[in-house]
């Protein structure tokens, strides 16, 4: 069922109608503020604007009653077994996917409403629980095209959706159907925590972290031996908690939002894990390599990156891992990447000021031993006052790469260019005020990010420098005095965003599309403007 999703103007109108069905009956300055917002939360759906707008028709229009539905995550009380006409409508939805769809779309669906998916790690995370292939977005976009998964927020080759999330109706069917099917159990309140039947069911989400604390909740966990993952998805808890990791048969355990203290050891008893991503500030023990089956590894640090222990003669340290996140560059080794085969994703994180390798020297071995990586992320964080004077070998063949924080002169960036599809410099990355790119430097790319740059001139850019590029997003380039003009002449450029950059920036992008529109008149070259200032002014 394709739904028609409204703006927030048009759902506060539906709303009202729905609720003021009287000419005699007015709204109130205050229920017209909590209305709005109750509005909004209907995400555009018309059927739950209606549904809810009868609710608070039937009952008695005050600010306390309208504020506790404006809270409530189920103000409709939806389950699946409730026979009203939005359920129903909702079921008959839920029942036109596929056999394949449903339990991706349920998996979306049991994540909190406030969090936003990764889809490519959505996408990894479907491959281990062997629900699709790791390359296979085509689900996702059925999923999206039925709109019972929304996009937030679009990706680097725009085709393809970045962060998703499940609409806040279907959000708390997904949850009903989910226990009902022993799919996944959602943890969020003490009271009834684990209702009957809990123990036969192989995914746990906790959207609560602080229930890891309660004994109880800690005991019953540890009796449920059919989990086979766990999504601790809660806000960040800054503590530690004991997290009870008895499960045998765990393949996923996504705890990024807890906070340990110590290395959690009970997880290398956990012979069949795929997935593990944590916040640890520590060293990784030498005895990680028994982890044989780990396909993903993130660690979230608070400092620097982690180091990975040298695997010695260790070969067969690690050897399904295909995502490395968070790892410092002194674990950068030839000995460590030699025993890492299927690596496809290396994210590292330095911190200025700690001789951690900060001439970069480990570019060259990531270059002699891992040229076709998919993608590479390399983070400088704290204050970094270094400006190299020479960039080590870097002939990366890798499609995307971000930076943030190098302070690398605009002279090397000439050497990232190869198969460079995507291209995001944050922070920094690089530094000086002019950047002139070499003809036929960017040949393939297709989405340039500029993000809290010092660039003032981008001196010498036309069109045969970036033929193929989709897509430009500048942000917070507070120095740069305009874009250059000939980026309108790119045939296949369809979107420029500038956020937050000085006036003449967002002059040279309207002028660009004018340029673009006059040129190729059947190509649609879609420019947006955000000013923060100008938000602020408007509230105020």
């Amino acid at each position: 069922m394709k739904n028609c999703f409204l703006d927030e103007d048009d759902s506060w109108k539906l709303l009202r109608r729905t609720v003021f069905t009287s000419p005699e009956e007015s709204c109130g300055f205050q229920l017209e503020k909590i209305g709005k917002k109750i509005a909004k939360d209907c995400e555009g759906l018309p059927l739950a604007i209606v549904s809810i707008g009868k609710l608070l028709r039937r009952a008695e229009k005050t600010v306390e009653y309208w504020k506790k539905v404006s809270e409530d995550e189920n103000p409709l009380g939806i389950v699946v077994n409730d026979n009203s006409h939005i359920t129903r409508s909702l079921l008959l939805s839920y029942d036109m996917l596929s056999r394949g769809q449903k339990p991706c779309f349920l998996y979306v669906g049991v994540f909190p409403r406030s969090y936003l998916i990764s889809v490519s790690e959505l996408i990894r995370l479907w491959a281990i629980e062997g629900f699709t292939d790791t390359s296979d977005r085509q689900l996702l976009d059925s999923l999206v095209y039925s709109s019972v998964v929304l996009v937030h927020e679009r990706s680097s080759t725009i085709e393809n959706t970045k962060t998703c999330r499940v609409h806040y109706v279907f959000r708390n069917l997904c949850i009903s159907i989910a226990e009902k099917e022993k799919f996944c159990h959602v943890l969020n309140k003490y009271t009834y925590s684990f209702p009957r039947g809990t123990n036969h069911q192989p995914r746990l989400c906790t959207h609560n972290n602080v229930m890891l604390g309660i004994e109880e909740v800690r005991a019953t966990m540890g009796s449920i031996s059919s989990i086979r993952s766990l999504l601790c998805l809660g806000p960040y808890h800054p503590y530690p908690l004991r997290l009870h990791l008895c499960f045998t048969m765990l393949k996923i355990l996504n705890a990024l939002s807890i906070r340990f203290y110590t290395f959690p050891y009970e997880t290398l008893k956990l012979v069949r894990l795929k997935y593990l991503a944590i916040t640890y500030d520590g060293e990784l023990p030498n005895s990680i390599s028994k982890l044989q089956k780990l396909q993903v590894l993130i660690v979230n640090r608070h400092c620097s990156g982690f180091d990975l222990p040298d695997p010695f003669t260790d070969r067969t340290f690690l050897q399904n891992l295909n995502t490395l996140s968070g790892v410092s560059g002194c674990s950068c080794t030839r000995g460590v990447l030699g025993r890492l085969p299927k690596l496809e994703k290396l994210g590292i994180h330095i911190v200025a000021g700690q001789n951690e390798k900060e001439n970069f020297s480990f570019f060259g071995d990531i270059a002699d031993m891992k040229p076709y990586l998919d993608s590479f992320k390399c983070t400088v964080s704290g204050f970094n006052t270094q400006v190299i004077s020479e960039l080590p070998n870097f002939p990366f063949k890798c499609e995307k790469i971000t930076l943030s924080g190098c302070k690398f002169p605009w002279k090397y960036v000439e050497v990232f260019r190869c198969n460079l599809r995507i291209l995001k410099l944050r922070r920094n990355a690089f530094c000086g005020p002019v950047w002139e790119p070499f003809h036929g430097e960017f040949r393939r790319l297709k989405y340039l990010l500029l993000e809290d740059l010092d660039m003032e001139v981008w001196g010498g850019a036309n069109s045969r420098h970036f033929p193929k590029l989709l897509s430009l997003i500048i942000k917070h380039c507070y120095k740069l005095r305009e874009i250059p003009i000939d980026f309108g002449n790119i045939i296949n450029l369809n979107t420029i965003e500038v956020e937050d950059c000085r006036p003449s920036v967002a002059i040279s992008a309207k002028k660009i599309q004018e340029i673009h529109q006059e040129k190729f008149p059947k190509k649609h070259l879609q420019v947006h403007i955000h000013f923060s200032w100008e938000d602020k002014r408007k509230r105020g």
